[in-house]
């Protein structure tokens, strides 16, 4: 039988989507298809679920079970904790005690997250605020819930029926339709994220085009037969993916950055989920023999008038990689750092939620129509000595 009691110290993880783009002809059809919203992520557990008060490891933040504040969790296990948040969220909290129910979403404001100088980072300032002796901020009026998934807590703790094979694990569909049912105009700030059946990647093209010319951040498109799961999920698998606007841009080199490793010494602590934290303590990275990242001067005129300055530079590592004859081999880049020093590159990043510089930047291939290509630069890495770096 699965567990009813969750030790926070061995949280399991969230369902994330895809980290990359969706291949349109490797897709199954049909899917789920909704609307991304430039949230915080947000769950709601049970307070008896943990059979004591909710405390994160850590972070004493969260008062007696029985309290009239709501309880909510960040993708992390790591508690929101501003009280004001809590206070619109306790009849949330109270629908899931009674219903021993989870609820996984977002947390989002309009008035806060769109429009000019709003920002994500604003919206996470308001849910983040009142931490220690620090003063909680006040929540706009249009802060809504929204969920995206609901299930049992037994159901989530049999991660791949680990725990009790005969549990009942309904798919997405099923959990979908129940929250249509009981959650949907039934609690005061939370909405169900509408799911629309969509059947061909012509759709997808013709719905996402909208959305982004409406300054939307994208859609997500996710599996009616699938399970919940407690991972990052892979983009082969077809069960949840997002579809993001990024514009094309251009820059030339400035700067090409090392990669760090963890050194072999190094100690690594634990997050709540048992995943290893990354490495900030000094000494305890190695210097790789590869580019880590690169920094380009944005040549796009229209980037630089969207922010409103004269230059801007941005650094980037996605899209270096370690593939044999690819001019983005991390390994060769560097081997050529002072070659192509001023060179051209294309790129692409999102400016919706971007407040100072573009986001989510990704390399795409050098520019040498718009730059000479040096003469002296060494071969490109052949499979062998790729698969050997």
């Amino acid at each position: 039988m699965a567990k009813k009691i969750i030790d926070p110290n061995e949280m399991l993880g969230v369902m994330l989507a895809a980290n990359k783009q969706p291949v349109p002809e490797k897709i199954s059809w049909p899917k789920a298809g909704s609307l991304k919203l430039n949230g915080i992520r947000c769950l709601l557990f049970p307070t008896s679920a943990f059979g004591k008060p909710y405390c994160p490891p850590g972070k004493l933040l969260f008062e007696a079970a029985g309290s009239s504040l709501a309880m909510p969790i960040s993708r992390s296990a790591k508690a929101h904790p501003n009280p004001n948040i809590r206070r619109k969220l306790a009849e949330a909290q109270a629908w899931c005690d009674k219903h021993d129910r989870i609820l996984d979403g977002e947390l989002y404001s309009p008035s806060t997250v769109e429009g000019d100088g709003g920002t994500l980072g604003a919206l996470n300032g308001i849910i983040q605020s009142g931490k220690g002796n620090g003063t909680p901020k006040d929540v706009p009026d249009d802060l809504i819930y929204y969920v995206f998934d609901c299930m049992t807590v037994a159901q989530w703790q049999n991660k791949d029926g680990e725990i009790d094979p005969d549990l009942y694990m309904p798919l997405f569909e099923e959990r979908y339709r129940g929250m249509q049912k009981y959650i949907a105009n039934n609690i005061p700030r939370v909405e169900v994220i509408e799911q629309v059946n969509v059947e061909s990647w012509e759709e997808v093209e013709d719905w996402s085009q909208r959305v982004f010319a409406s300054g939307g951040e994208g859609l997500i498109l996710r599996a009616w037969d699938t399970q919940y799961q407690h991972r990052r999920c892979g983009l082969a698998a077809n069960d949840l993916m997002k579809l993001k606007d990024f514009d094309p841009m251009e820059g030339e080199i400035i700067d090409i950055i090392p990669m760090n490793k963890i050194a072999d010494h190094a100690v690594r602590e634990k997050d709540a989920f048992g995943r290893s934290k990354s490495v900030h303590k000094k000494g305890e990275k190695d210097t790789v023999e590869a580019a880590g990242s690169i920094k380009v001067r944005i040549l796009d005129q229209k980037i630089l008038d969207h922010f409103g300055v004269s230059e801007l530079i941005i650094s980037m590592g996605s899209g270096l990689c370690c593939k044999a004859d690819n001019e983005l081999n991390r390994h060769w880049i560097w081997e050529n750092r002072s070659r192509l020093i001023g060179c051209v590159v294309e790129f692409k990043a999102m400016l919706v939620d971007a407040k100072d510089v573009p986001t989510l930047p990704v390399l795409r291939n050098f520019r040498w129509d718009k730059c000479d290509r040096p003469d002296d630069l060494t071969e490109l890495p052949t499979a062998s000595t790729a698969q050997d770096s």
